[in-house]
């Protein structure tokens, strides 16, 4: 079930901001462009939301652009209590999205960061169904050695099982958590307004505290192996583009270029930038995603 609040204007430069219902839970989105446009859906980083588009979407010129809030992040719904909040189930949840909601046959895909790795094994899972991939800082999921394994699952344990739930940090003013959140990823102010923006909620008492769900910042039960996500990139067919920021995030480059090799019809553009550079420089962003959806 889709909902939909009314649009401010009826430019396709626009944002209308919508709510689906996915299994029972709601996951808030952006929408942008023509709806006769490629189907596209755009996948935001860890700790972002649907905002993370916001500069180059109405610069898009070829996609109906459909940028969500992942669960427990932005406005969607957290996952229940007793749930998990591994990669695979966000897999899961966009292709519940994409099956049950958008009734989309055939789609591309825009991801930034964690948002590239989830894409990244969307289209590794159904090669036939993808158009075109975009990814912005990332190719594929972080990994973790198969002899690491009981360690990951251990720290999990850890740091979760009989633990209160984490407190989110308290911020008397906005531009706190704005210099908080610039301190971990670099970018520029108001590249961060627009994040910060759709993930603040404002306390009773005046303060203001993060949206997100306190569990991602736990560690992750178990990771896929870098043997696994290979065999995810070997799967892709659809042509594939991925844009590689410097210095952006600090991902070691013979990781990457294992990856980039495995990966059929790709092409790497780099640009000078941090990890958000889609939303630093948005109109050189958007320039190299034009050229590869048209």
């Amino acid at each position: 079930m889709m909902h939909k609040n009314k649009r401010s204007s009826k430019s396709k430069h626009i944002a209308t901001e919508t709510t689906f219902q996915v299994k029972g839970q709601k996951i808030a989105a952006k929408t942008w462009g023509d709806p006769n446009g490629i189907p596209t859906l755009a996948i935001h980083g860890w700790l972002d939301n649907a905002a993370t588009f916001d500069k180059i979407a109405p610069l898009l010129t070829h996609c109906h652009l459909v940028a969500i809030d992942l669960p427990g992040h932005g406005f969607s719904d957290h996952k229940p209590t007793n749930s998990y909040l591994q990669i695979v189930d966000y897999v899961v949840d966009m292709i519940n999205l994409l099956d049950e909601v958008l009734g989309w046959k055939q789609f591309a895909l825009l991801g930034h960061s964690l948002g590239g790795a989830i894409s990244s094994l969307i289209a590794g899972t159904l090669p036939d169904r993808i158009l075109k991939i975009a990814i912005i800082d990332g190719l594929g999921p972080m990994t973790t050695p198969a002899e690491h394994a009981p360690m990951q699952l251990r720290l999990y344990l850890q740091e979760t099982l009989g633990r209160p739930p984490s407190r989110t940090p308290i911020y008397s003013q906005v531009e706190m958590a704005i210099a908080a959140r610039i301190k971990v990823n670099p970018m520029m102010i108001s590249s961060a307004h627009c994040i910060i923006e759709r993930g603040l909620k404002q306390n009773t008492d005046g303060t203001y505290s993060w949206r997100t769900d306190p569990r991602l910042l736990k560690p992750s039960i178990l990771q896929l192996t870098e043997e696994q996500t290979i065999a995810f990139l070997e799967e892709i067919t659809a042509p594939i583009m991925v844009i590689r920021p410097e210095p952006g995030f600090p991902f070691p480059e013979d990781l990457i270029n294992r990856r980039i090799s495995a990966v059929k019809h790709l092409q790497v553009h780099r640009l000078v930038g941090e990890h958000h550079v889609h939303l630093d420089n948005p109109t050189a962003v958007a320039t190299l995603l034009n050229a590869f959806f048209k």
